[in-house]
C-alpha cells in the first residue's frame, strides 16, 4: 500500500556529476531546512573527481537518503533527473512532494518550507520562485521569475530554474508515464517539462517572487567551453538548436492541437516582451508548423 505522508515530507532529487567543489556545501544546505523532513534521492554519473566520496562522506549517518551511482553518463543532467523520476516511482515510498536540487547551489533554511507553506495555502500544484545569483567575489544579483502567467507561456520556457521546482507528487507518476511511451520527451530539460505537462493541462502553478536559493554562478566542468570568441560563438549555436528542438517538441505533445487552428489570435499570448513574441512565434510558424 502506498502511504502517502504529510506536508512535512519532502522528497529531494539531487543529479550529480564531477561536482565535488560545491557539493558538500549543496547537501549541507539540504540537510539544515527548518521544518522539514527531507528525504534525499541521489543520481551520481560517474564522475573523475571526488564527488563519490564526497556524497558518501555526506549521508553516511544520515536517514532517508538513497545514493544511485551509474554505471554509463546519462547525457545530461535533465536525463540524470529523468532516471531519478523513475527511480522514485518504482519504490513506491511516496512523500506529498517533491523537489529538485542541482550540486552547486546553497539552499537558505527556510527554502522548502515557504514552498510547502505557499501550495498549502494557495491549494496550488506546483511551485517556483525567483533566485539570487551569486559569484565568487560573493557579488549577488535577484533574478526575477515570478513573471504573470499567460496561457501558452509555457510553449517558449520554464518557470525558473529547476532547482526552485516543488510539485505534488502525483504528477511525477503521470509525467514517468508519459516520457515511457514518448522517449523523445528526453530531450526536453525537466523544469520546462513539468511547467509545460501542468500548465497545459490548466493545473495551479506558483511563481513566488521571493528568492530562498544561492544560485551559484560559475565555469562549468568543461574548462575550455566558455574560452575564445570562437567556443563562445558555438556555445551560443548549440543552446539555440538545442532550444528550438526543445520548443518544437513541447509544441507538438503540449499545444498544437489547441493552437494549429488558431495561431495568430495567440501571437502575443505568452509571458515574453511582444517583441521576442513576435519573434519566436515568426520563427515557429516557418519551422515548425510547416
Amino acid at each position: 500500500m502506498i502511504f502517502l505522508k504529510s506536508f512535512k515530507n519532502i522528497t529531494i532529487l539531487l543529479a550529480a556529476h564531477n561536482g565535488s567543489q560545491f557539493l558538500s556545501e549543496q547537501l549541507d544546505s539540504i540537510f539544515n531546512q527548518n521544518k522539514m523532513i527531507v528525504n534525499l534521492i541521489i543520481g551520481l554519473d560517474p564522475s573523475e573527481d571526488n564527488s563519490l566520496n564526497i556524497i558518501k562522506n555526506k549521508i553516511k549517518n544520515k536517514k532517508n537518503v538513497k545514493l544511485y551511482i551509474y554505471k554509463k553518463k546519462s547525457g545530461s543532467a535533465a536525463k540524470n533527473f529523468y532516471k531519478l523520476i523513475n527511480y522514485y516511482i518504482k519504490k513506491k515510498n511516496y512523500t506529498s512532494l517533491i523537489g529538485f536540487s542541482d550540486q552547486d547551489d546553497i539552499w537558505l533554511k527556510n527554502k522548502l518550507l515557504r514552498a510547502k507553506t505557499i501550495i498549502k495555502k494557495n491549494n496550488c500544484h506546483a511551485y517556483s520562485s525567483d533566485l539570487t545569483a551569486f559569484y565568487k567575489d560573493n557579488k549577488m544579483i535577484h533574478i526575477k521569475k515570478s513573471l504573470k502567467q499567460v496561457k501558452y507561456d509555457y510553449i517558449y520556457q520554464a518557470p525558473s530554474a529547476g532547482c526552485t521546482i516543488v510539485i505534488k507528487h502525483k504528477f511525477l507518476e503521470k509525467i514517468n508515464f508519459l516520457i515511457k511511451k514518448n522517449l523523445i520527451l528526453k530531450d526536453i530539460s525537466h523544469d520546462w517539462m513539468l511547467y509545460a505537462f501542468l500548465r497545459s493541462r490548466s493545473y495551479k502553478w506558483f511563481s513566488d517572487n521571493q528568492s530562498h536559493i544561492l544560485y551559484r554562478q560559475h565555469n562549468n566542468n568543461v574548462a575550455g567551453a566558455n574560452l575564445g570568441l570562437k567556443a563562445k560563438f558555438k556555445r551560443i549555436i548549440g543552446f539555440f538548436t538545442w532550444y528550438i528542438h526543445s520548443q518544437k517538441i513541447i509544441y507538438d505533445y503540449f499545444a498544437k492541437k489547441d493552437l494549429k487552428a488558431n495561431i495568430f489570435s495567440n501571437l502575443f499570448n505568452l509571458r515574453r516582451s511582444k517583441f521576442e513574441s513576435f519573434i519566436l512565434s515568426i520563427f515557429r510558424f516557418i519551422k515548425i508548423l510547416k
